[in-house]
C-alpha cells in the first residue's frame, strides 16, 4: 500500500490491497504473502523503468501527508457522511458544507501558520547545532530531531496519511522554541550592537 495510489489518486493511502489479498487467497497467509511480495516487486520494478512518475507520486505522497496542518482531526470528526452526529453549535459551524465555513478556514489556515513555523525554527535550531554554533545540552532535543526524520523516512515509503504523522510535528515544538530563541537573541544583540554605536 505504501508505494499504491488509491481511488482518489493518494499515493500511500490506505487501499485495502492487504485485506483483498488475504480474502482473495482464502485467508490463507502463505498465499496471501507470496502474492504481497510478488505484487510489491512488480511495482519496485514499474517504479525503476518510469523515474519522472516516481518522482511526481513521491512529492505527492510527501505532500498529502505533511501539509494537512489539521493531521486530519476534522475530517476524523463527527461528519454526517460517517455517519457521525453533530451535537454543538461550535461543530455546526465548523462542518457546514464540509469544511467551507469561515471557522473552518480560519482553524485550518491559522494551523498552517503554526505548523510551518514549527518547522522553520526546528531547521534552524538544527542547522545551529550542526554547523556547531549552538550546544544543546538537552539530548531530547537531538531525540526530537530523529525521531522526526525516522518517522519522515518511514510514511515515505510506508503506509501514510497526515493523521498518522502529527505526533512527529509536535515532538519538534521543544526544537523549535530553541531555534525561535537563537533568532530572537540574535536579532536582540544585533539591535544591543547598533545602539552602542
Amino acid at each position: 500500500m505504501g508505494l499504491g495510489e488509491d481511488s482518489n489518486g493518494r499515493i500511500g493511502w490506505y487501499t485495502g490491497y492487504n485485506d483483498r489479498a488475504f480474502s482473495d487467497n482464502n485467508y490463507n497467509t502463505d498465499k496471501a504473502e507470496k502474492l504481497a511480495k510478488k505484487d510489491l516487486r512488480i511495482r519496485i520494478d514499474y517504479l525503476k523503468k518510469h523515474k519522472t512518475y516516481t518522482r511526481r507520486i513521491f512529492g505527492l505522497k510527501l505532500i498529502s501527508t505533511w501539509t494537512d496542518s489539521t493531521y486530519q482531526s476534522i475530517w476524523n470528526g463527527p461528519l454526517p457522511t460517517w455517519g457521525g452526529k453533530i451535537n454543538t453549535d461550535i461543530m455546526r459551524i465548523i462542518y457546514v458544507k464540509n469544511g467551507e465555513s469561515k471557522l473552518y478556514k480560519f482553524i485550518r489556515y491559522g494551523s498552517v501558520l503554526i505548523v510551518w513555523t514549527i518547522f522553520l525554527f526546528s531547521i534552524i535550531c538544527t542547522l545551529l547545532y550542526l554547523m556547531g554554533k549552538m550546544n544543546i545540552d538537552e539530548n531530547y532535543l537531538l531525540y526530537a530531531v530523529i525521531f522526526f526524520i525516522g518517522g519522515f523516512i518511514f510514511h515515505t515509503f510506508w503506509e501514510t496519511k497526515s493523521q498518522y504523522v502529527y505526533q512527529y510535528t509536535a515532538s519538534l515544538i521543544p526544537v523549535a522554541s530553541v531555534g525561535l530563541y537563537k533568532v530572537m537573541d540574535f536579532i536582540w544583540n544585533r539591535i544591543e550592537s547598533l545602539r552602542s554605536k
